[in-house]
Parts: C-alpha cells; structure tokens; sequence
C-alpha cells in the first residue's frame, strides 16, 4: 500500500492540494479547473483555480457547426434526430470567451508592472489603470485516470420563467474522445517541469468510454435512471435497469440520451 501511495504522491497534480495524493480514490477521478484572463497586451493570469470531480457541460444555444459538416455524410434519417456533437458542448463550456470592457476591464498587474498604456496623471484611477481583456475557463488538469462528464440539460425559459429539459441528442464517441484542445496552461510560464507536464497530459488526453447513465423523463425533477456499462471480461455493454440486466449493442448506447458520461484515459 506504501508503495501505490508512493506512485499516487509521484502523479499528484500540481493544480491539487497535496494530501489528495494520500487518496486512492481522489488520485484517479479528481483535476483541476481554471478561471483565466488574458489582457489586450497578451498577458495571462489565473484568476482562481478549483477542484474538477465531475465536469459539467452546458449545451449551446446554437446549430452545431460540426454536425453540419458531418451530416452530409449520414443518412437523412440519422441526421434528423441529431442536435450537437459532444464536442460542441466542450467547446462551449471551456472554449467560449466573455469579453472585459468598458467599466468591466480587467486590472492587469503585468501591465502596470511594465507601465504599459499607464501615465503618472491617470495612476490614482483603478479604471484608468484597466486594460480589455477576455476571461475563459480551462480545464488545468484531467484527473489521472478517469473523465466523469456531466450534461447539464437543465435549460430555463424567459418566457415563463420556468425550467425544462434539454431533449436534444448529443452524440458522444465511444473511442478516442481527445481532451487536449481543452486543457489549458499559462501561456507566460517559463518552460520547465510544468510545461513538460502539460505535454505529458497532451499525448495521453485520448479517452475511452466505459459508461453512460441515461435520464428518463419530460423534466430532472422527476424519472428514471438506468446505466450502460462496457464488460472487458465479455467484451460487451450491457442496460443496467433495477434489477434487469441484458447485453446491448455499440448502436443502442450511442443512440441513448445521455446524462452523464464516464471515460477512462488511455495509456
């Protein structure tokens, strides 16, 4: 056991409080996220960083660009019932960008740290000392082993100020899902361990699919859950439902509504 702890210690994720290198559990499942602003002058900062146990995706408000692409390769019938590809609602929670200006710009310490747009007469004002900048999120680093992927289809209605269900299909891959173009790190950092370590994450970013849950019902507030789960010992998926259990096929599970997905990284 000293010795797994030993390896778990040697893997600990910098962006972790140290003693999560203690926990088995939390060494596997857990990462970290990042909130992060980038000035007009190309200056990086992390704002705040947090624990990543379970990533929630939202789904965007507009067509999938992707699905457009690849629908002219499907047949009619698959592309009707098709809404976004997983990766649209990656690049939508962690991709997107929210714009700082006006009396929202951002005060950049390396910017003022240079004097850099900053004259003595406007020093005394916050304000004038700020500079536009855009605030992202990234994910600072993929737990070790396995990617739990949360998606959010709670939506709410301006209309009657009520929330519903998002029912739209999200196809998800059952292979080879790349979380590289999502994990970020600080592009002013000198190169060094911490940079090795970002490539280290990039080359084993590719993940496999190991499970879905699946929500049935018009709204989260009420329904069923049941449970597809990929066997290696008879290298099969099988529909967990209470108490009745059969083996599936690669198409039924990819066709499902999927609530949460659960991946496991490749070595």
């Amino acid at each position: 056991m000293k010795e797994v702890q030993a390896q778990a210690r040697s893997r600990a994720p910098s962006g972790l409080p140290r003693a999560f290198a203690d926990n088995f559990i939390l060494q596997h499942f857990v990462g970290a996220t990042r909130n992060q602003v980038k000035c007009a002058k190309g200056h990086v900062s992390a704002t705040d960083s947090a624990v990543l146990g379970v990533l929630e995706l939202l789904i965007p408000d507009q067509p999938s660009r992707r699905l457009a692409v690849a629908g002219t390769r499907r047949t009619s019938r698959t592309t009707a019932n098709l809404g976004y590809m997983l990766e649209d609602c990656l690049d939508f929670t962690f991709n997107s960008s929210e714009k700082l200006e006006g009396a929202n710009r951002f005060r950049c310490k390396k910017c003022n740290d240079l004097g850099q747009g900053v004259t003595s007469s406007v020093l005394s004002c916050p304000l004038c000392m700020s500079v536009d900048a855009v605030k992202s999120q990234v994910i600072a680093e993929l737990p070790q082993h396995y990617v739990l992927l949360h998606i959010n289809r709670t939506k709410f209605s301006p209309k009657n100020f009520q929330s519903f269900k998002c029912r739209n299909k999200i196809t998800f891959p059952l292979k080879s899902l790349d979380m590289a173009p999502y994990v970020g790190c600080l592009e002013n950092k000198a190169p060094g361990i911490e940079s090795k370590r970002a490539s280290a994450e990039a080359t084993s970013a590719l993940c496999d699919l190991y499970a879905v849950i699946v929500h049935h019902g018009r709204g989260m507030d009420v329904g069923h859950f049941t449970c597809y789960a990929f066997s290696t010992l008879a290298d099969t998926w099988f529909l967990y439902n209470d108490d009745r259990v059969h083996a599936v096929s690669e198409e039924e599970v990819a066709a499902s509504e999927a609530y949460m997905l659960f991946y496991k990284r490749r070595y």
